[in-house]
């Protein structure tokens, strides 16, 4: 890694694996959502820990985003049941487009007989 790599988010710098940066972005997306609806409902932590049906502990655990400790089904059922919807995509990676190209032809010139002959004369 150099000062001049550039990445798409913090996780891809951080995570050699592109699989777990990936996991990792998604997890703290759904983090932030979660606790941004915390915040437009005015919850406290108690109300909030109540609706998630978690412990307040727990709670505080992700409003401080300790990602590690949670995994994506369970932010995701939190997500739910605050009423957030959630959509993803799967895409197919992109098939390589080959390049055709032509076999490589031997030109082959004839030389006409009656050249070939007088050379034979001679």
């Amino acid at each position: 890694m150099s000062l001049t790599d550039s990445y798409s988010n913090v996780f891809d710098a951080l995570e050699p694996d592109p699989g777990v940066a990936k996991l990792l972005c998604i997890k703290a997306d759904l983090m932030i959502a979660i606790t941004e609806k915390i915040k437009q409902l005015k919850l406290n932590q108690t109300e909030a820990a109540k609706l998630l049906a978690i412990s307040q502990p727990r709670f505080s655990d992700l409003k401080n985003e300790k990602i590690e400790k949670f995994n994506v089904d369970i932010l995701l059922s939190y997500a739910l049941r605050l009423g957030l919807t959630v959509a993803f995509s799967v895409q197919m990676p992109k098939a390589k487009t080959k390049t055709k190209t032509k076999p490589a032809t031997k030109k082959v010139t004839k030389t006409p007989k009656a050249t070939h002959a007088k050379k034979k004369a001679a």
